[in-house]
């Protein structure tokens, strides 16, 4: 169905059951949201970034200029009407209040800010020398990172930017940081005489390169999880093309072609490739389009080109794409998750099911004879043809499963006589194999 909201139109979806080509076990509901939070024809947005209930990134009219804006649940807050800038990441403070920075035009050159309800808008001060500068990552703490002009890096200095206490702290070495970990854990890129290459900060370490691998000339993370175990960015080659890469302690992963632009962990990544807005879960990349198609989202119309941020719950993501008029257009994936892969298809989700590869047959067969007997699988995932395989070849210890199935009155006598004979049978034939 679908409603609005503050002049957005939210499309629900209630589902029930398994998936059509992802199945999973069980039943289970879950109220998935995609809302479109520049539905105006007359508006072209794009997402950056998401925190709680909010989201941010920047809006124009046809014709015009990105100004930064959060979109929230029944209020949308421009923050700098006029103005050129945007809303590069968000997150949500220890007494619960979003915060948001950011870049904003101020006299002709790009200024940081940070934004909560209660402050507004707030320039970041500039190093000494400086005349420009950007916010691109905030943290819980309320501490952010960007660049800012100064007179030994005039091509931009990275910086840690404390928006509590307001202490503006130069990291010492040209580049960007592009976002902050939760303790304190800043990647980015420095600049090189060869180009950018991706870093890893921190107060204890210091500044640290990032593997470039086999074909990366550059390179640069554009975010890392909260924890700060995992970076993610992207490599160039020598061609120019993008590689959508990973960084842990055990090195590098490039995951195929593309960007990634936001992390819970390195089995949990979101991003954009030449398909589109990709969600990577530790062993693939996959198109969120169709996942969302496969929970029942009406996306008839859409692309969904990039996805750029989500929540330390994964439930939501935010991103940029091509809506329905072929406008560019902001939107949020609410209540998300990732259905775990029922290989076999026997109800029972891989994670939970102890028999991976069930013999999911509507009857038991034994020795290649079919009893007749029901099939079922149990909440372990495993089938009665299952447990008579673990003992397969075994005449004494098939006839005692039988008896212990009787017993715990998993079968009836009726269907007991029928896996005897049939065990019988399969005994004589394997005899006469011998």
């Amino acid at each position: 169905m679908n409603r609005t909201y503050g002049g957005r139109l939210v499309s629900r979806v209630l589902v029930l059951g398994t998936f059509l080509s992802l199945t999973t076990c069980g039943a289970f509901a879950q109220n998935v949201e995609f809302v479109h939070l520049n539905p105006d024809p007359n508006d072209l947005g794009v997402a950056n970034a998401v925190a709680g209930r909010f989201a941010g990134g920047g809006v124009r009219e046809v014709g015009g200029t990105n100004e930064p804006i959060v979109w929230g649940d029944v209020l949308d807050f421009r923050l700098a009407p006029g103005s050129s800038g945007e809303v590069r990441s968000m997150a949500i403070l220890p007494g619960g209040d979003a915060i948001a920075v950011g870049n904003v035009a101020v006299g002709g050159f790009n200024r940081g800010f940070f934004w909560t309800e209660v402050d507004g808008l707030v320039l970041m001060p500039l190093l000494a020398g400086g005349a420009s500068s950007t916010l691109t990552g905030v943290n819980s703490s309320g501490v952010a990172t960007g660049q800012s002009q100064s007179d030994p890096f005039p091509a931009g200095e990275v910086v840690i930017y404390d928006t509590v206490g307001n202490v503006l702290t130069p990291l010492g070495f040209s580049g960007r940081g592009n976002e902050i970990s939760d303790n304190g854990v800043v990647t980015g890129f420095r600049r090189s005489p060869t180009g950018s290459i991706p870093i890893r900060w921190s107060a204890a370490g210091g500044l640290e390169d990032l593997e470039l691998g086999p074909t990366g000339v550059v390179g640069e993370g554009v975010s890392i999880s909260p924890d700060g175990q995992t970076i993610v960015g992207r490599i160039i080659d020598g061609t120019g093309a993008n590689f959508a890469a990973i960084w842990t302690d055990g090195g590098i992963e490039v995951i195929g072609a593309g960007i990634a632009y936001a992390a819970i962990d390195e089995n949990w990544v979101i991003g954009q490739d030449g398909g589109g807005a990709f969600l990577y879960d530790g062993e693939s990349k996959r198109e969120l389009q169709g996942l969302l198609e496969e929970l029942g989202i009406d996306l008839t119309g859409w692309e969904l080109q990039r996805a750029a941020a989500f929540t330390d719950g994964r439930t939501t993501i935010a991103g940029e794409g091509v809506d329905d008029s072929g406008a560019q257009a902001a939107w949020v994936v609410r209540n998300f998750s990732l259905p775990v892969p029922d290989s076999d298809g026997d109800g029972v989700d891989d994670d939970d099911d102890l028999c991976i590869d069930s013999d999911t047959r509507e009857t038991l067969h034994i020795g290649g004879f079919d009893s007749g007997v029901a099939n079922p699988v149990d909440e372990q995932g495993c089938t009665l043809g299952d447990r008579f395989a673990e003992v397969e070849g075994s005449f004494r210890r098939q006839i005692s499963l039988a008896i212990q199935l009787l017993f715990n009155r998993e079968i009836r006598g009726r269907d007991f006589g029928r896996i005897i004979r049939t065990i019988i049978r399969a005994e004589i034939e394997r005899r006469l194999r011998r």
